[in-house]
């Protein structure tokens, strides 16, 4: 237990034995004596040295054994030296007393009332600073648990982004060295948009979270790469209410989508891949293409839409809807957009 965190139990319990010991001593019923008085003064000193006591003998043995396996040895070795202290220690201050008022005989029936006395004041300290003890634990514990399982998320989460940058940076290159022998126009182009891309992942790289407004202004650059790249074969459509351009979403979330659509669909001039980014009315982001799947099996690692699904739930977000209809030839993403009053994630 912390310092002073027992001031209440160090007083209250005490005083709540001193006033029944009074009451059954009757010294609170009037006419008040000396010889009452000094009972009285007896009845407070004798209780609270023996919580005193108890109490510092209950630390000291739980420093000496702390851990739950010595529980049993703890309270056994807590049991006998409380109740033998505190015997001691209600005689001695008996025998004061009865100094004071000219009496020194001691009789069988006081010798058994400070046994019986003796046995209550162990029973009481011990058993409530054990039950403290064993709350302040599993707090402790839980407050650890909560810890590691925010460091694990966190790394989860840290994994999650550095997964997707040099998957990017792979693609992006490919896409410039193809691009640089055949038009140096359009590398340049593509070399301006890849930088401003990086920009955007170097500010957005320690971030869970960024704007929808600074996201669409990432993957319109990012489109403009791959459409370099893949020219009239790839076409997109972004139309997001400007209402909704404060609300948050993990970054690179669109790029994760738009590469997960080039990677799995064919995307050729005569069948061009067609994706639209745009929002509805409970403010989640749609983001649909036409479903004209590779002939050959793509291998997919975690990157794609999995990683988006993964960072969902390490931030404790709604959860995103995934729909493939094969009928009408469309795959729709669904993404929940969080408010900014809203906590960031649930591990920070």
């Amino acid at each position: 237990m912390k310092k002073n965190n027992d001031r209440w139990l160090r007083i209250i319990l005490p005083f709540v034995l001193t006033v029944i010991a009074l009451y059954n001593g009757k010294t609170l019923i009037p006419p008040f004596t000396f010889t009452k008085l000094v009972y009285g003064l007896y009845a407070v000193v004798c209780f609270s040295l023996s919580f005193e006591v108890a109490r510092l003998l209950i630390l000291e043995i739980r420093h000496r054994y702390p851990y739950l396996q010595q529980t049993r040895k703890r309270l056994v070795i807590a049991i006998l030296f409380v109740l033998s202290s505190v015997y001691v220690l209600k005689i001695a201050t008996f025998s004061a007393y009865r100094s004071v008022i000219g009496k020194t005989d001691f009789s069988l029936e006081i010798m058994i009332g400070f046994a019986l006395e003796t046995i209550l004041v162990a029973a009481i300290s011990i058993g409530l600073y054990e039950a403290l003890y064993f709350y302040m634990r599993f707090l402790r514990a839980e407050k650890e648990k909560e810890q590691l399982l925010r460091a694990n998320l966190q790394s989860q989460l840290d994994g999650l982004r550095t997964q997707v940058n040099p998957h990017f940076l792979f693609n992006s290159l490919n896409s410039l060295t193809a691009l640089i022998s055949k038009d140096g126009e359009k590398a340049e182009r593509f070399v301006e948009e890849m930088s401003g891309v990086y920009r955007y992942l170097l500010k957005n790289n320690i971030e869970d979270l960024t704007t929808l407004k600074e996201e669409l202004q990432f993957i319109r650059s990012y489109l403009h790469m791959q459409e370099t790249r893949f020219g009239k074969g790839l076409q997109y459509v972004i139309d997001v209410e400007e209402r909704f351009w404060n609300l948050l979403l993990p970054p690179l979330t669109l790029q994760m989508l738009v590469e997960n659509a080039i990677k799995h669909n064919i995307v050729t001039i005569p069948a061009p891949l067609k994706i639209v980014i745009t929002t509805n009315e409970e403010g989640q982001l749609i983001v649909k293409n036409n479903l004209q799947k590779k002939y050959r099996r793509v291998v997919s690692g975690k990157v794609g839409l999995a990683n988006i699904i993964s960072k969902y739930r390490l931030l404790n977000a709604s959860e995103i809807e995934v729909e493939e209809n094969e009928k009408d030839k469309v795959f729709t993403v669904c993404i929940p957009l969080i408010k900014k009053h809203e906590p960031e994630n649930s591990y920070r």
